[in-house]
């Protein structure tokens, strides 16, 4: 874990570096602005990079566990089919006072 923040500080660091010196290398131009823009997202990206590592491990298992996944989605439909069935609702709505409409009539 400590060695992971070091790598990643260590990314920013030499990134930032590398930014300044290309900063300072050019040339006073219109085209500086869409620099620091571009290397702001850049930077963007290397700070949110632990977290979207954090999201890509779930995704890594997700997909090299597929039949786990699937047990477990299986189980979890048996068990709301089961609360369904379980409520005591009949075939026969007849039965259970629940009476069918055959004709409506609308108009004259």
């Amino acid at each position: 874990m400590k060695e992971a923040i070091y790598n990643w500080l260590e990314q920013l660091a030499c990134y930032l570096i590398l930014v300044t010196a290309v900063l300072h290398a050019l040339p006073d131009s219109g085209y500086k602005k869409y620099i620091r823009f571009f290397t702001g997202l850049i930077l963007v990206l290397l700070l949110a990079s632990p977290v979207l590592q954090l999201f890509q491990t779930d995704v890594d298992r997700w997909m090299n566990d597929p039949e786990e996944n699937y047990r477990e989605w299986t189980e979890k439909m048996e068990d709301i089919q089961e609360e369904f069935t379980g409520t005591g609702i009949s075939e026969d709505p007849m039965r259970d006072g629940i009476a069918e409409v055959e004709e409506i009539k609308i108009g004259r």
